[in-house]
């Protein structure tokens, strides 16, 4: 949980809400659905502070981002990421990769690498970092990702296999 001179230094309420929540007869489990209306990009915490009696606080952190990245595995031990718009899927040039490592719980970037115009970068996978996050000048809202390093083989199996891949924004 932050401390009290982090939420001085870094933040601002930029909203509120009260809700009643009612107890199950029962004690059983139960979800509540709370609707938030999307703040611009940036990482928000969301604190949820019960009435009364009860002192557990819940916080979060709440990222808002324009930004999706895909990764692959290349041969020879390269890897690519792709940064997309998360709404149409469409490539984003001009956006950047920043790539971390973490020791002992503290996470250092290492390298920022600005994607070409189909929104890629390729570069050789490297024990020195282990995540990433993706950004653009508006956007830096990202949180850290796990850099895919899966192995990459070839087969000397000629069968064709059809496979179809359909991405939707559909639910």
């Amino acid at each position: 949980q932050p401390t009290a001179s982090f939420y001085k230094k870094y933040s601002k309420k930029t909203d509120s809400q009260h809700l009643s929540l009612i107890p199950s007869n029962d004690y059983s489990f139960q979800d509540t659905l709370i609707p938030l209306k999307a703040p611009q990009e940036g990482v928000y915490l969301m604190r949820i502070v019960p009435d009364g009696k009860a002192k557990t606080v819940i916080e979060n952190f709440l990222y808002i981002t324009c930004l999706k990245a895909i990764t692959r595995a290349l041969p020879n031990s390269q890897c690519e990421i792709a940064v997309l718009d998360a709404e149409s899927g469409k490539p984003l040039s001009g956006a950047r990769v920043c790539l971390f490592t973490e020791k002992k719980g503290k996470y250092q970037k290492i390298k920022t690498l600005p994607v070409d115009e189909n929104g890629r970068i390729c570069f050789p996978q490297q024990n020195d970092y282990h995540y990433f996050t993706a950004e653009t000048n508006e956007d830096t809202a990202m949180p850290l990702q796990n850099i895919y390093k899966g192995r990459y083989s070839f087969s000397d199996n000629n069968d064709v296999h059809l496979r179809t891949t359909l991405l939707t924004d559909r639910k």
